[in-house]
């Protein structure tokens, strides 16, 4: 299980709460928000001889909910390793967080399980602020601390719709900084290269799924690293509603690539919210 081990510093960095909630965020251009629910399939599309992994599969599910003045998404993350010994090993991530439409406020609850679903969750809890004067992450799970967040760091929400709206311009490049409560730490840096809008390939018929993606390349960077080698890597479809249609994982000694299985829509616009 040697192999398996060393792979756990990549999981702690950057798990499932980095990236779906970037993928799921809204925009406020003229690309529209369309909450969901959405199922992916997980298979292995690659990995390095010393890591003896030869197959992988497992499943993912997304949820976005537009609730008043907040976005709340759900995450669950589960894949099961194999390798050329016989041994296998699960990991399973599981998020939710509940952020503010204008950027300034998440709330956040993360878990993450290593090697069997019998083991204790590693948890990590909070809610982190962003003002003109101090953006602060405060933690209550594992300990209780407090973090001075980078002075650039965003959260999901306003990444994706930086990100989007970027896209919309024609921008092929961007550099920025993020905060999701997946690590106690003041943030990571977000490097994006943005293809041409086209049209995706995926088969799924539901009318009000846009069709045309933008390919995408997103690079995610521990701020202790100072090579020009993400330590967790996705490239993706992402549509025009914010939306992935198709992904891919580099975690460095192995590449998993998520499927879109299963969309739902849901309502938007929510008409009991207090004004």
């Amino acid at each position: 299980m040697g192999s398996f081990n060393r792979l756990y510093c990549k999981w702690r960095l950057l798990s499932l709460t980095v990236f779906v909630p970037l993928l799921l965020a809204p925009t406020v251009m003229a690309a529209t928000l369309l909450p969901f629910k959405a199922d992916y399939s997980l298979e292995l599309v690659s990995a390095l001889p010393e890591t003896n992994i030869i197959d992988a599969d497992g499943l993912m599910h997304s949820e976005l909910i537009d609730h008043c003045d907040f976005w709340i998404s759900s995450e669950e993350f589960f894949i099961n390793l194999r390798n050329t010994e016989g041994d296998s090993q699960i990991f399973v991530a599981k998020s939710n967080s509940r952020e503010s439409k204008n950027g300034d406020s998440l709330q956040f609850k993360n878990s993450r399980i290593l090697g069997s679903v019998e083991n204790e969750a590693e948890v990590i809890q909070g809610h982190a602020s962003i003002t003109k004067k101090e953006s602060t992450a405060f933690f209550n799970l594992p300990e209780v601390t407090r973090v001075r967040l980078d002075p650039k760091a965003i959260f999901p929400a306003t990444l994706t719709r930086t990100i989007l709206d970027a896209a919309l311009r024609g921008e092929r490049f961007l550099k920025l900084t993020l905060f999701d409560g997946s690590m106690m730490e003041k943030g990571v840096l977000v490097s994006v290269v943005i293809g041409r809008l086209q049209k995706s390939k995926i088969k799924l018929k539901e009318p009000r799924l846009s069709k045309k993606a933008w390919p995408m390349s997103v690079g995610f960077f521990a701020m202790s690293n100072q090579t020009e080698i993400a330590d967790y890597q996705v490239d993706l479809e992402m549509n025009e509603n914010g939306i992935p249609l198709g992904i891919k994982m580099n975690f460095g000694e192995y590449g998993v690539k998520a499927e879109l299985a299963r969309f739902e829509s849901l309502p938007s616009n929510p008409k009991n919210c207090v004004k």
